[in-house]
């Protein structure tokens, strides 16, 4: 009889291995709960990443639209200036003509009237002296009015040589200025995904330590259940003997 009592378990000893249990299951369903809440982050993270990748999206669609509406304004205001330059001129060069055709026209009343006075003059003078004059006269003025048509002509193809150069320079600093401002925000782009690209290794890394803990965790939640089984079943082991 005394040796079946020294043998047997007392009921404190049972309410401490229901305790133990008890513990080892609240560990249990604190692990499963932080597992969780580890999942419900990642998702999170998951989601969030994905808002930013929305928003990287919608922010370099927003940018090529302000940088094809810049381009379109710009092109719109150089057809206008162009067309404005044309007009000027076109008015310039009809008012060059109406002075040609004034000054052609005064021309030919001084050539009148100077025909008129060598009919005068021939009265007084030899027929041959008058003609040889007056073919002197008209050749120099026919000479002087080339002469006046081609550095008119020279100097408008001048102004418009200088005005074509002009525009070729202003297009090309506006197309080096677009693709300036193309090539810093991509340099702002990559930053952003580098940078995104960190975090997310870094999450990652989290995650992974996070998983490798609860490993151990349940690793060590196995080898207390199997404690306490053996514990149990060495007991009734020995009050069975």
């Amino acid at each position: 009889m005394d040796t079946f009592n020294s043998n047997s378990i007392s009921d404190s000893q049972l309410e401490s291995d229901v305790q133990k249990l008890n513990e080892a299951k609240q560990m249990r369903k604190q692990v499963e709960e932080d597992a969780r809440l580890l999942a419900n982050r990642i998702a999170l993270l998951k989601a969030e990443e994905a808002k930013a990748q929305r928003h990287i999206e919608e922010t370099r669609k927003r940018a090529k639209d302000i940088i094809n509406s810049r381009i379109r304004n710009q092109e719109f205001q150089k057809k206008k200036e162009e067309e404005q330059r044309a007009k000027s001129m076109e008015t310039k060069q009809r008012a060059i003509e109406n002075y040609k055709r004034k000054q052609n026209i005064l021309k030919a009343q001084q050539i009148m009237k100077n025909q008129v006075l060598i009919q005068k003059q021939m009265e007084g003078k030899s027929v041959r002296e008058a003609k040889a004059h007056y073919k002197i006269q008209l050749e120099r003025k026919l000479e002087e009015e080339f002469t006046r048509n081609w550095t008119i002509k020279e100097q408008l193809k001048k102004e418009k040589e200088v005005s074509v150069q002009r525009r070729k320079e202003q297009l090309e600093q506006k197309k080096l200025k677009v693709r300036n401002q193309l090539n810093n925000r991509m340099e702002n782009e990559s930053k952003i995904r580098e940078l995104k690209e960190g975090e997310i290794a870094r999450m990652e890394q989290e995650e992974l330590e996070l998983i490798q803990r609860l490993q151990n965790t349940q690793f060590l939640q196995r080898s207390a259940y199997e404690d306490l089984e053996n514990a149990l079943n060495g007991g009734n082991k020995m009050y069975s003997r």
